[in-house]
């Protein structure tokens, strides 16, 4: 929803240093997370999002939920929706809000469950950031689970191969799922 929201206002809304904030958020996309670990550790130390079940749920959720890709991708989609559609919702007296929730949003559903995919196939794998934020037991990931596998002599392979296919089936459920909506690159929605 945060990208999403981004991406409609650098894509259809006038404010003053528009273009400087997205170039921003255009180099942003090339700087991997590694780059930014430890900047980010430490903020998510000093706000409180370490430690505590909740708190380190928060840790692995609350930095990744604006991220430069996903402003870019859905920016680039809403352009591409026709500004007539728009144009229609404000003769029948729509504000900003409503042509967001009821125009542009319905139109790049496509591009929606594209992030939606992408984003979970990066945190379902990621390794690092778990590993720095998730220091109890009870908050690990199956990421370091499994990778906790390996550090426990014998190291019983056919577990650790169970275990590696039952970690994929979250994710192949979610493409199966949403796959219909993937296919469709085309957002002329609602013109014909």
């Amino acid at each position: 929803m945060v990208n999403a929201l981004a991406a409609y206002a650098f894509a259809r809304l006038e404010f003053p240093g528009r273009g400087v904030l997205f170039a921003g958020v255009v180099a942003l996309i090339i700087l991997p997370v590694e780059v930014l670990a430890i900047p980010m550790f430490l903020t998510a130390r000093d706000v409180g999002l370490t430690g505590r079940y909740g708190a380190a749920l928060g840790g692995l959720i609350v930095p990744f939920l604006a991220q430069a890709f996903n402003i870019y991708f859905l920016r680039q989609h809403f352009l591409l929706v026709p500004t007539e559609l728009e144009e229609a919702a404000v003769v029948d007296g729509a504000g900003v809000w409503r042509r967001f929730w009821n125009v542009a949003l319905p139109a790049v559903r496509p591009a929606l469950a594209t992030v939606v995919v992408i984003d979970l196939l990066t945190h379902w794998s990621d390794f690092l950031w778990p590993l720095m934020i998730a220091t109890r037991e009870e908050t690990r990931t199956v990421q370091l689970s499994l990778a906790n596998l390996f550090t426990q002599p014998p190291v019983r392979w056919g577990e650790i191969m169970a275990c590696a296919v039952l970690t994929t089936l979250p994710v192949v459920a979610l493409f199966r799922l949403l796959q219909r909506y993937i296919v469709p690159s085309e957002t002329r929605a609602g013109i014909k």
